[in-house]
């Protein structure tokens, strides 16, 4: 899709709501209306000394602003850039039945996926939990038998008698 920049529309647009330049420079939060006449067409680009630069490629407004008149004044994006319009059902193109099949099988294989990760985690989940137990009850066991043995000085005194 090739979209393109309609640089007539804001001053055409301007001129044809009676939209005055303070009330956009208010709305742009802008400091001169310079920039907003040019735009608007009313104001010669300024010279330049460079070349590379286009007559064509200037004076452009840049998105940031055509954003916020957009939201300010209620205007379409594609107002201001050409083949910017919201796809209509004609435009948009129907996915052949091979595709929605491909799709669907797709989606069925992430969700296997996903079970069978669940069901690991909870595997994993009830052997730790197991593990835990396991390793409390060797704890408790071990304290046990070191209570029933004798303590050092008793066991020296045997070898020595």
């Amino acid at each position: 899709m090739a979209y393109f920049y309609k640089k007539d529309f804001f001053g055409k647009w301007k001129r044809k709501y009676g939209i005055s330049t303070s009330e956009l420079t208010r709305v742009l939060d802008f400091n001169s209306p310079d920039k907003i006449r040019i735009w608007a067409g009313e104001k010669a680009l300024p010279k330049v000394n460079n070349e590379k630069l286009k007559e064509e490629d200037r004076g452009w407004i840049p998105l940031k602003h055509i954003l916020r008149l957009c939201n300010h004044y209620d205007l379409k994006l594609s107002d201001f850039i050409g083949n910017a319009e919201e796809p209509t059902p004609q435009n948009v193109r129907k996915k052949s039945r091979q595709q929605l099949e491909m799709t669907a099988m797709k989606n069925e294989l992430l969700q296997a996926r996903l079970d069978h990760q669940e069901e690991l985690n909870a595997v994993h989940a009830e052997y730790r939990e197991r593990e835990d137990r396991i390793r409390a009850q060797y704890n408790r066991t071990i304290q046990e038998l070191l209570k029933r043995l004798p303590s050092n000085n008793a066991i020296e005194c045997d070898k020595r008698g």
